[in-house]
């Protein structure tokens, strides 16, 4: 555009070889990026089978980041499920040992959340259950709260999830959990873990009662219907969890 002439707002059409390049080389970044996803799957799964496990552990660590930060993406996160990704999941979470909890948690958070194709084959496959294991298990922070949030985008706006999570005592088994983070001389070792809890059941609550009078912005289901009758709230404050019981009917 010369100096002083005019601006225009009007936008010309992009040409058609062009367009065409961009979309090839859209289309080519992410074939090369699902490559790179396969390849750490394929290290992963390597490793984690290896007589040699603390001595390729590094390795292994910084292949779950790096799929880690590509699934951040949800193109890329639905293509890792069908790249192998599931069968990844499932030797993480058999693992005898915790090391790598918390990246897999927050590798399956990323899986699924927003996703429910995701969170109803996740639920299929036991994932909610295992989680929920090690989760009563755990006693390290870092581990509990990665475990956390895969359970949190496993269950959180999806009513097949929901449902599961309550016949599977999902709530019940929390409380559990924070009978023992929430002690007087445990608060500061858990606090951002009991803050991440109590948002969790408190969003989770929200997303219950919205569904129960028909909010209009919230999709319908009958996750709440075993929960009748009962009562269960929580609010966070200060990191601990407070309860505000109310009944359900």
């Amino acid at each position: 555009m010369e100096a002083g002439s005019e601006f225009s707002s009007e936008m010309e059409p992009m040409d058609p070889q062009r367009a065409k390049w961009l979309r090839e080389a859209l289309e080519s970044m992410t074939v090369d990026l699902a490559s790179e996803m396969r390849k750490r799957i394929v290290t992963i799964i390597q490793n984690i089978s290896s007589s040699d496990f603390d001595g390729v552990m590094e390795d292994t660590a910084s292949a779950l980041d790096d799929l880690i930060d590509f699934t951040e993406d949800m193109n890329l996160a639905d293509i890792f499920l069908k790249i192998g990704g599931l069968e990844l999941l499932k030797a993480l979470f058999n693992l005898p040992t915790n090391v790598f909890s918390a990246q897999t948690g927050m590798l399956l958070s990323n899986i699924v959340q927003n996703h429910e194709e995701a969170q109803k084959v996740a639920i299929n496959e036991g994932f909610l259950e295992i989680s929920m294991q090690l989760l009563l298990k755990e006693r390290d922070p870092t581990n509990m709260s990665g475990l956390l949030s895969g359970i949190s985008s496993l269950v959180r706006s999806c009513a097949f999830s929901q449902k599961h999570f309550i016949q599977k005592k999902g709530f019940e088994s929390l409380f559990v959990v924070l009978e023992t983070t929430c002690q007087p001389n445990e608060q500061n070792k858990y606090e951002r873990f009991n803050e991440k809890t109590s948002f969790f059941i408190f969003c989770l609550c929200q997303e219950l009662f919205d569904e129960q009078l028909g909010h209009p912005n919230t999709p319908k289901n009958t996750a709440l219907k075993p929960l009748r009758r009962k009562r269960i709230c929580a609010i966070p404050k200060s990191g601990v969890l407070s309860l505000v019981w109310i009944t359900l009917s």
